[in-house]
């Protein structure tokens, strides 16, 4: 009898957790080549095509040259993200910006 409650638990436990739709985050990207609001909304429109960002709900802090964004990190992790700015020719945390992708940037945002 203890081992069919135990077990009914069990699965009561593993049904409410695999049951999990989103894994919303916060994370801030360090992007050093972003002087201005022009290269920050550069920026906001790579994150913007990558599913699972809230485009909405990021925050730019020219100051500090860093991008805070919120995403579901059961659609994408951090990495992505990080790539996808250096897709767009920024360099991101550790991840260095695309050249090619750098040389198209306008003047101000090199």
């Amino acid at each position: 009898m203890k081992h069919r409650v135990f077990f009914g638990l069990m699965l009561v436990v593993v049904g409410v957790v695999s049951c999990r739709q989103a894994d919303v985050r916060t994370a801030a990207i360090h992007v050093p080549g972003m002087k201005n609001q022009a290269c920050a909304n550069l920026i906001i429109k790579a994150l913007a095509t990558q599913q699972g960002v809230y485009p909405t709900q990021v925050v730019v802090r020219l100051e500090a040259q860093t991008i805070e964004v919120r995403f579901d990190s059961l659609t994408k992790s951090l990495k992505n993200l990080e790539y996808c700015v250096a897709d767009a020719g920024f360099d991101a945390n550790d991840i260095p910006g695309k050249p090619e992708a750098k040389n198209a940037l306008p003047p101000d945002c090199r």
